[in-house]
């Protein structure tokens, strides 16, 4: 019998210090190339709509149309302008992987604050939905999963704790709900 290592495996046969051919610029170039459009400018600012929600709304209520310097395979990057600001706004980026590569080509394409967006079920029994969450980090979910069942019992209590509320932010002011959480 051969025992293999990481290192047999064909995808790490290669020199790990050369630079990436997959750029997303390079992405993009081609991807204008032939769909026939030139790449040009994007709004600053881009949402991420991971489940899709906020395009319907954007549509019929801010009248948002599609961004022609957007030049891109998978998505449509919507352009919203409202009183001399304009936003984007990308549906459908569901997955780690795929919303990295579409953030990265936002990035390349001159967008310099990226929101992820999607809704989720509750997290502390106090919340009043509808109501808004601010993360302010994150926990790997996967990191439970691999604890023995003692401590991963204390992790989920954990998580039931990790949500305060905001009485300092910027919606404290307001009455809207802004927990937030690591």
């Amino acid at each position: 019998m051969v025992k293999l290592t990481a290192s047999d495996a064909p995808i790490l046969r290669h020199p790990t210090a050369e630079s990436s051919v997959f750029l997303p610029e390079n992405l993009l170039n081609r991807a204008a190339t032939m769909q026939g459009k030139e790449r040009g400018p994007i709004p600053p600012c881009c949402v991420l709509d991971f489940d899709a929600e906020l395009v319907p709304v954007a549509v019929e209520m801010f009248g948002a149309r599609a961004c022609d310097g957007w030049a891109c395979f998978h998505t449509t990057l919507l352009r919203i302008e409202r009183d001399g600001f304009s936003m984007g706004l990308i549906a459908g980026t569901v997955g780690a992987p795929y919303a990295v590569l579409v953030a990265e080509e936002l990035i390349a394409s001159g967008c310099r604050h990226i929101v992820g967006y999607a809704s989720a079920g509750m997290v502390a029994d106090w919340l009043q939905p509808p109501c808004l969450v601010v993360p302010e980090g994150a926990y790997r979910e996967w990191v439970a999963s691999i604890l023995p069942s003692s401590a991963r019992t204390q992790w989920q209590d954990a998580g039931h704790r990790i949500v305060r509320k905001d009485t300092a932010g910027p919606c404290a002011a307001s009455s809207l709900v802004a927990p937030k959480g690591p």
